[in-house]
């Protein structure tokens, strides 16, 4: 019997979204997640962070503590942020197993970055059939500028301080069950806070993040202007 794999139908659209931040932009949620979800999870896993596994492996682990067995990842993740810096250690780990997927996606980024420049650079991944995509796209980067920026990551750690400890510690909270990673809070909180439409609660809070936002991306996007 001939061996059938489903594989991206569309090829992901690569842009530079600012100054050494990028955005591959895929089809649908599904290819999205289904290309990016060793990757990511490399990446941010709680159980798998910076280790080799295989996606039968995270599969069973997605649906039982998440999924209510079933897969759901597909369906409960509608963009990705990673450091150059992290991909190329994903590239070294399971550069002799990619799957089909996995490999358009690192031809893509090499034919447009060189892995010399992974270490200053950021990657953003995201699906034109998000209903929200310019929101994701915006808290997509300002992940990316609080990794790389030191401008940035400075104002935002100020404001961080600013917030009350018990917003901080309940918004964690809510962010853990989701199943970020401990060490991401902080800049999961930065990126929500400074994109979130204005309209929605704790507005006086999110304002300041909004600005800061708006201020460094208009700086980034003049040391390197985007065509």
């Amino acid at each position: 019997m001939e061996r059938w794999v489903r594989v991206n139908i569309n090829k992901p659209n690569f842009k530079e979204e600012c100054a050494n931040i990028y955005s591959l932009t895929y089809e649908d949620n599904y290819d999205l997640c289904m290309s990016l979800v060793r990757l990511q999870e490399f990446y941010e896993s709680p159980k798998f962070k910076g280790l080799y596994f295989t996606l039968e492996e995270y599969i069973d682990y997605w649906s039982r503590d998440f999924g209510n067995g079933a897969f759901t990842y597909p369906v409960s993740w509608s963009g990705f942020n990673i450091p150059g810096r992290i991909i190329k250690n994903w590239i070294a780990l399971f550069g002799q197993g990619m799957r089909q997927r996995e490999l358009e996606l690192i031809t893509i980024l090499l034919e447009n970055v060189s892995l010399s420049s992974f270490e200053q650079s950021y990657f953003i991944f995201v699906a034109k059939d998000n209903k929200h995509l310019d929101f994701t796209i915006q808290h997509e980067i300002a992940h990316g500028m609080y990794s790389i920026d030191k401008e940035y990551r400075k104002d935002v750690n100020n404001l961080l301080s600013k917030v009350a400890i018990s917003t901080r510690d309940n918004s964690g909270k809510h962010l853990l069950k989701m199943g970020y990673e401990y060490g991401f809070i902080d800049d999961e909180l930065q990126a929500y806070w400074s994109t979130e439409s204005t309209h929605k609660k704790s507005l006086s809070m999110k304002i300041p993040f909004k600005k800061n936002y708006d201020k460094h991306m208009a700086r980034l996007l003049k040391k390197s202007p985007v065509q």
